[in-house]
């Protein structure tokens, strides 16, 4: 973010950033859990059960404190950098991927 706050060939350009890895949000979850030293608590949906159970119940507190059904139906987006975007290492940053 420095970078592109300070170099003017940056100015009007939208970049995706990302990094060399691409984690599910079990995985972020679990390296989370890890850091904490906690044991994860993590119960699996498909999306179809998931979303019937939150047309019932617009806002779940429990398993991942709120779910709502537009935060649902947001995880069906992709979030992986686009291959012909402008990207972090357009802006010299390195990214290094998560310790597992």
């Amino acid at each position: 973010m420095h970078n592109a706050l300070h170099m003017p060939e940056t100015v009007g350009k939208t970049y995706e950033l990302g990094g060399p890895h691409i984690y599910s949000n079990k995985e972020v979850a679990e390296m989370v859990f890890n850091k904490i030293n906690r044991i994860p608590e993590i119960k699996s949906f498909t999306f179809s059960q998931a979303q019937r159970w939150l047309s019932f119940v617009p806002h779940f507190r429990g398993l991942n404190r709120w779910l709502s059904l537009n935060e649902l139906q947001e995880t069906k987006i992709d979030l992986v950098v686009g291959k012909d975007a402008l990207g972090i290492e357009d802006l010299y940053v390195r990214p290094v991927a998560l310790p597992m």
